[in-house]
């Protein structure tokens, strides 16, 4: 018996109590990409942003849905509504004073590479104010418009605009204003000569997928003598841009 105990034992191995080594492993960041976005962020701002794309907002220039739109487009991002909450639901057509009425709409924006930004957008009709700040009346549609831009532009910037507020979600009546030539001269109109950036050839080339856009683009290159867009500078670009988006956008 003793020996058979004894014999067990032998083939048994010793039980170590293990302790693990494993260190976590540390985050790596990839500082050279992020600069180089941020970078590819400024040359956005910079070469596709016009006067029309910006509010002047308390003094600070905030991008706004014309702005955020092009963006997506040279970012290659789609946006889609996810959900619109309305209260109360059974509102009229066009909510009076002192009736209130707000709508939450969720937006998601998707990158080509693969990532996805969700954000919530509301809108109150007691925001919609004259410039003298008294409420006016408003149409239910455009609450939910209005809520569904916030939420929209909320989604591009988390994905590719670092978060950055947009002028909508602080406009204010009697404060916001889109800024005019003489207030405000295109960035891309300070070499006017210079042969158009990269992001607006790309933006036109966007923009000129219809027939009535692809007579546009020829009309203006016939009229300033071009052969293509490659041709263009910087303050033509511009022009065509502007021309484009009237029967695109």
């Amino acid at each position: 018996m003793e020996e058979s105990e004894k014999k067990g034992k032998e083939e048994r191995p010793e039980e170590k109590s293990e302790v693990s080594t494993q260190l976590v492993p540390s985050i790596v960041f990839d500082v050279h990409g992020a600069a180089q976005a941020v970078k590819q962020w400024e040359r956005v701002e910079r070469e596709l942003l016009g006067p029309n794309d910006t509010y002047l907002v308390k003094g600070v220039r905030m991008i706004n849905k014309s702005g955020w739109r092009k963006i997506a487009l040279a970012a290659n991002v789609t946006t889609e509504i996810v959900s619109v909450l309305t209260n109360p639901d059974n509102a009229p057509g066009i909510i009076t004073p002192p009736a209130e009425f707000s709508a939450t709409v969720i937006a998601r924006a998707k990158a080509s590479w693969g990532r996805v930004a969700e954000d919530v957008g509301t809108y109150s009709a007691s925001e919609f104010l004259s410039k003298t700040g008294e409420r006016l009346p408003v149409p239910k549609a455009t609450v939910i418009a209005r809520a569904a831009t916030r939420a929209i532009n909320r989604a591009i910037s988390d994905l590719v605009g670092g978060g950055r507020v947009s002028a909508e979600e602080v406009e204010y009546p009697a404060e916001a204003e889109v800024p005019t030539q003489q207030q405000e001269t295109r960035t891309e109109q300070k070499e006017p000569e210079d042969p158009a950036t990269e992001f607006q050839l790309r933006y036109v080339a966007a923009l000129t997928k219809s027939d009535v856009a692809k007579g546009i683009l020829s009309g203006f290159l016939k009229v300033h003598g071009l052969s293509d867009i490659n041709q263009l500078t910087k303050k033509q670009a511009s022009e065509l841009i502007d021309k484009l988006r009237t029967v695109s956008e």
